[in-house]
């Protein structure tokens, strides 16, 4: 521990165990940088007021 006239660093650490997923968590990005301008209306609020409606 060394001499008790020194400084001293404590150090304590604690690691929480993460629980396992049952699914496998996926993300799908969707560019839509090239689309038609028809098309891109689509997905406007103008056209569609939610994503239930925009795609029927």
């Amino acid at each position: 521990m060394g001499s008790l006239k020194q400084d001293r660093w404590y150090l304590y650490t604690y690691h929480v165990p993460q629980p396992i997923t049952k699914a496998p968590d996926h993300t799908l990005e969707i560019l839509m940088t090239d689309l038609d301008e028809d098309v891109l209306h689509t997905f406007t609020r103008e056209a569609c007021e939610d994503g239930k409606e925009c795609t029927e």
